[in-house]
């Protein structure tokens, strides 16, 4: 056999290294850990997303967002606290005595909290259409990925909507 050239060497080296990162991300566990005892970060979130609630329809009569959740599991690592969630949330509102339907959606979020005083930081939602798959990889880790994008919404605001409402338009 001959001499190694140095474009040989490096193009060996770099299918080593492309091996080797190829084989740790095969076998690597999630970079967070599910813990226990956090479940008051998911009312947390709730409360933030209905103060914080921009809808266009707030200023019409009777209006209320209704948020209801699943918990996926909460999780952290060394500086933060996960709170991965599927959220439904739906705004009404009333017009000539009659309940209008305003926004609403259905959709996995990611809530964000500082480790150190467990206040909400941010939260992320999912992208759209071909880019859905690739965002919830992103957000969440892989032992829950496979049940959020398989996950089929049960969730129901009904009897809540209309036990609010029945007093206001005297049902």
């Amino acid at each position: 056999m001959g001499k190694i050239d140095k474009n040989e060497l490096i193009l060996i080296l770099i299918i080593i290294f492309l091996g080797i990162f190829i084989f740790l991300n095969l076998f690597k566990n999630d970079e967070v850990t599910f813990i226990d005892g956090y479940d008051y970060l998911y009312e947390k979130a709730v409360d933030h997303l209905l103060k914080n609630d921009n809808n266009i329809d707030k200023s019409k009569d009777n209006y209320k967002m209704f948020i209801a959740y699943k918990g996926f599991g909460i999780a952290e690592d060394n500086k933060n606290i996960y709170a991965y969630m599927w959220v439904v949330s739906e705004a009404y509102y009333t017009e000539d005595n009659k309940l209008i339907r305003g926004s609403s959606n259905s959709m996995p979020y990611k809530f964000i909290f500082k480790k150190q005083n467990k206040r909400l930081v941010r939260y992320e939602i999912t992208e759209e259409g071909n880019q859905y798959s690739i965002s919830i990889k992103n957000m969440f880790p892989k032992s829950i990925q496979d049940e959020i994008i398989n996950y089929e919404c049960d969730l129901s605001l009904h009897d809540e909507i209309d036990y609010y409402y029945k007093h206001i338009l005297n049902k």
